[in-house]
């Protein structure tokens, strides 16, 4: 009687040492893939964010405010009437050739304030 049992403690640990093994794994699979769907949430949450501004950035180049803006600043343009001064420079200066949305658009989450 107690080979016969020896035999079936024996059995019983050799057929579930693949089980346990495979919970395992399985358990091991499931936190990566907890931890990667987390990382992806958070990139699209970032994103999300990121659209929202530029969406945000496209409005208002659209209106008025931006036109002239961009007309007097970059195009240093004026209205009819007004008498443009642009200074004399002895120095050449670069310009860093940048978009326009760059000082309203920061897709790292944090918002930059507007002029």
């Amino acid at each position: 009687m107690s080979r016969l049992l020896l035999a079936l403690f024996v059995f019983s640990v050799l057929f579930a040492l693949p089980l346990v093994r495979y919970f395992v794994e399985r358990t091991q699979n499931e936190a990566k893939l907890r931890s990667e769907y987390e990382r992806l949430d958070a990139e699209v949450q970032r994103n999300t964010y990121c659209l929202a501004q530029l969406d945000a950035a496209v409005a208002y180049a659209q209106t008025e405010s931006f036109v002239e803006e961009w007309a007097r600043t970059r195009e240093r343009m004026g209205r009819a009437g007004e008498t443009i001064v642009i200074p004399y420079m002895t120095e050449p200066q670069l310009s860093i050739v940048q978009p326009w949305w760059s000082n309203r658009v920061d897709c790292r989450g944090s918002q930059v304030d507007r002029k």
